[in-house]
């Protein structure tokens, strides 16, 4: 499955757009993320309000449209300490929920237990930017978790930096290739619109990799920006 990523959709309505103006035809789909956290499971209200979801009851009733150009994916921000937790999400995406991607890692026995007891739920785990000499050090944890994840999303840069970094991608995804495949790795951390060319030869060489975004794509108020949605799907739909 090669997507493209954007996380952070809070109404269907904002889905059907894309997809409205967007030409998902050739093979690549459209990854349709909401954010959570532990605050959203809790009935508290969260810091950064506008990035979540204004009801729970919203993901399955509305923002999760069925489409056959969409996978959609609840990005879970916070720390995963049980099955309970992982169930809570699930149940919250609904009938067309395809997957959930987290933050923090869990305890590798607890996400066991839930990918036996639902195997459609697909799994992706965020890789944190580190230093490419760890990766074979975060090889070995990630085999602990070899029969429970269906893929990996790489940050491409630190959480200050606003430079997206080509060459520690590719060493990083050398490293993991030992372990998934190429349409099982994705790349966030693009910071700016004017960065994406940058992920031109990235994508030459491995054209099946995901690409996700995120911060890049809101307003100053910290809704999601539909106008920088259009020209990030549009440009990596046609690279």
């Amino acid at each position: 499955m090669t997507y493209i990523g954007v996380m952070g959709f809070t109404k269907g309505l904002e889905v059907e757009e894309i997809l409205r103006t967007e030409k998902f035809d050739n093979g690549k789909k459209l990854m349709a993320g909401t954010v959570l956290n532990q605050d959203i499971l809790e009935g508290k209200t969260p810091l950064d309000r506008n990035k979540y979801p204004l009801k729970i009851e919203d993901i399955p009733n509305d923002i999760f449209i069925s489409d056959e150009r969409v996978v959609n994916f609840i990005k879970f921000e916070d720390e995963i300490f049980s099955f309970k937790q992982l169930d809570q999400i699930r149940k919250l995406g609904g009938d067309n929920l395809k997957g959930l991607i987290l933050s923090f890692w869990p305890n590798p026995g607890e996400l066991k237990a839930f990918k036996e007891s639902f195997p459609e739920v697909k799994i992706f785990l965020e890789i944190h930017r580190r230093r490419v000499e760890d990766y074979l050090e975060l090889c070995r944890q990630l085999w602990s978790f070899k029969d429970s994840v269906d893929g990996v999303i790489l940050e491409s840069c630190y959480p200050h930096c606003s430079d997206f970094d080509r060459l520690y991608i590719n060493d990083c995804i050398e490293y993991l290739s030992t372990q998934f495949r190429e349409d099982q790795i994705g790349v966030n951390g693009i910071k700016k619109m004017t960065e994406t060319e940058k992920t031109k030869p990235l994508l030459q060489k491995h054209p099946s990799l995901g690409i996700v975004m995120e911060d890049s794509l809101r307003t100053k108020e910290r809704h999601l920006d539909l106008n920088k949605v259009r020209k990030y799907t549009s440009f990596f739909l046609n690279s």
